[in-house]
């Protein structure tokens, strides 16, 4: 059993339960780019946001440790006639000839990142690619929304066709300091009839925006703007997420 891998069976579920981003979050992270910036999506899984900047012929790039989410962006991005460049990487294997003007990373994907020096690894990596004035934008889930966890386990399905996904989760467990193991089954039916079994153990880190802020400085990050959901809404301290807009 892997952690925060993505295999064949989550790959499918993410895509029939959650096919394209709400149309808030792809505005939000829109309205930072502009025609001329290169452009970079790390974590970006299979595309749910990564395809609405190439269907508007924007220069984006994306990577993703998850063979199986890259090849599901790579099918959707050919159906929109669309090449755009994607790398199975992870932040300590990513490499680019050029620097971005925008980064972002979407759907506070990086609190997969649980452990410190992953985390630190991952905001040193994209201070090099960014630009003198680029901007990096993303988001994290933090402590306060940690305390509305719900406790019992979780059974989800997502249909296509004659096709079913069910997902059963099963009660969080608390790991180390405010990081949270969610075992996840993946059951594939196809007329009814149980095909493939998966298990996948996603950890989330939940962080406090105050010490965060400080480790963004200590990296050399200006904050411009603090959002608590992407309506822009200012992030106040107590919310559940806090979207943060940097330059460097």
């Amino acid at each position: 059993m892997k952690k925060n891998f993505y295999g064949s069976l989550c790959s499918l579920f993410y895509d029939l339960d959650k096919p394209a981003a709400p149309k808030n979050e792809v505005d939000f992270y829109l309205s930072f780019a502009k025609q001329n910036y290169k452009i970079l999506e790390p974590m970006c899984g299979s595309g749910r946001v990564l395809l609405n900047f190439a269907k508007l012929n924007f220069d984006i790039e994306g990577f993703d440790i998850s063979a199986e989410m890259l090849s599901r962006c790579k099918q959707a991005l050919l159906k929109t006639g669309n090449n755009n460049k994607l790398m199975q990487a992870s932040f300590k294997t990513y490499n680019s000839l050029h620097k971005f003007d925008y980064v972002f990373i979407a759907s506070s994907s990086i609190c997969l990142l649980t452990k410190d020096d992953e985390l630190l690894q991952a905001l040193k990596l994209i201070y090099e690619l960014l630009k003198k004035g680029g901007i990096f934008v993303f988001g994290i889930e933090t402590l306060q929304d940690m305390l509305k966890i719900k406790k019992e386990p979780q059974i989800r399905q997502a249909c296509k066709d004659k096709s079913m996904v069910k997902l059963t989760i099963d009660k969080p467990i608390f790991k180390e300091v405010n990081v949270v193991s969610y075992l996840s089954r993946y059951k594939l039916f196809e007329n009814g009839k149980l095909i493939e079994t998966q298990e996948e153990d996603f950890f989330i880190k939940y962080h406090n925006p105050h010490e965060f802020d400080i480790l963004l400085s200590e990296l050399g990050f200006k904050i411009l703007h603090k959002y608590s959901d992407y309506n822009l809404a200012v992030f106040k301290g107590h919310e559940d997420m806090c979207l943060y807009v940097l330059t460097k």
